[in-house]
């Protein structure tokens, strides 16, 4: 058994109950961000009134929703219904304004405020299946959030990050700490596939990283990898491979030693200067060869600069006509935010009209005094 995946086991032996008979099917509203992520509400003719304070049916303590926001019920003819009560901020459905009553169909997202909903439209079996499901995923989905590292506010280096699973809860899993008081540690991992699966192995990687007796006999980003490739071959887990992206920084020489294995570059930006530099190295993913030679590479960092690490779900995101963005439309938005990882995902949300991604959302900003 891989080190840190002692517990992964329970997220796999809960038992499903067995399904009901088929019934006519329900709409139903399934949070899947909020206070309350995997809340579900039966809708039903008598529209549910949805806002901020009382009298409502569905109390969301959310600022930027009205205290009557919008109702959300089921017309016998046209299905599930949706109706914004002139609320300030709107409703959207899929990231389209709600003008007057508009249907909400099976699989849409519905956002109002900070909360997101989909719709669903399932049997009284299906529902009860979808919960255990659901269930799980969410105590993956903690699982894996338990282990992310805080961001770090002071010191010679600072992080801030912003990671959003997608609704399918995909692979990404990232850390970093100091070794020592000379040498800091970075990595990004993109597991292959989506669900508890890859996310879950993605956790175990960030756990053997996480062991300092490693981290303190190999300094070498390339040998890291190495270690990596060796110890999760895709043939012991499931055909998953994944891509990393390592760095160890030398405080002492200002030198960022880095391997990437099939991943997106990671950019450098200079004190002051507009321009990003692309860091990456030819190498093949993890876990597809074992004792594959790894290749680093080095940069001077001086004082002022910004390092951008980020998985491919941050920057490959559809817009409206089915395009898929472009690295360079990434780092055109990291020139016009600042590079603040929370803005640049509320640019890239609003690039595709939706608050749910196809992709985990992962971005890292470490800043170096």
């Amino acid at each position: 058994m891989e080190p840190g995946t002692e517990d992964l086991t329970l997220f796999f032996r809960r038992e499903v109950p067995p399904a009901e008979a088929q019934g006519d099917r329900a709409w139903y509203l399934v949070m899947v961000e909020g206070g309350e992520p995997g809340r579900r509400i039966r809708l039903a003719e008598q529209a549910l009134v949805i806002g901020r304070s009382g009298p409502v049916d569905l109390l969301l303590k959310d600022p930027e929703i009205s205290r009557r926001h919008c109702t959300v019920g089921v017309d016998p003819q046209l299905g599930a219904v949706v109706s914004d009560l002139g609320s300030t901020n709107g409703s959207f459905i899929d990231g389209r304004p709600v003008r007057g009553t508009e249907i909400l169909d099976a699989n849409s997202f519905l956002q109002i405020g900070g909360h997101v909903f989909r719709c669903e439209r399932l049997t009284a079996a299906e529902a009860n299946l979808v919960a255990v499901h659901e269930e799980d995923m969410k105590r993956a989905r903690d699982y894996v959030h338990a282990l992310l590292p805080s961001p770090i506010a002071s010191g010679p280096v600072q992080v801030d990050w912003a990671f959003v699973p997608s609704a399918q809860l995909g692979g990404d899993a990232f850390g970093y700490h100091w070794i020592d008081d000379r040498y800091f540690a970075m990595h990004l991992i993109d597991v292959s596939g989506h669900g508890a699966g890859a996310a879950l192995h993605g956790a175990s990687i960030t756990a053997l990283l996480r062991n300092q007796a490693l981290l303190s006999q190999e300094r070498r980003p390339e040998r890291i990898v190495a270690t990596l490739n060796d110890s999760f071959s895709m043939d012991d887990h499931a055909q998953m491979c994944f891509t990393v992206w390592c760095g160890v920084y030398d405080r002492a020489t200002r030198q960022l030693a880095y391997c990437s294995a099939g991943h997106p570059p990671a950019l450098r930006q200079s004190a002051g200067r507009p321009l990003f530099e692309h860091l990456h190295t030819p190498n093949m993913v993890a876990g597809v060869l074992e004792g594959y030679a790894y290749r680093s590479a080095a940069v001077e960092i001086a004082p002022g600069d910004a390092l951008y690490v980020f998985s491919d779900g941050a920057f490959e995101v559809r817009d409206e006509n089915g395009c898929e963005g472009l690295l360079d439309t990434f780092v055109d938005v990291l020139a016009h935010t600042g590079g603040e990882p929370e803005v640049v995902l509320e640019r890239m949300r609003a690039r595709a009209m939706t608050p749910v991604l196809d992709d985990d959302f992962t971005m890292l900003r470490f800043r170096f005094d």
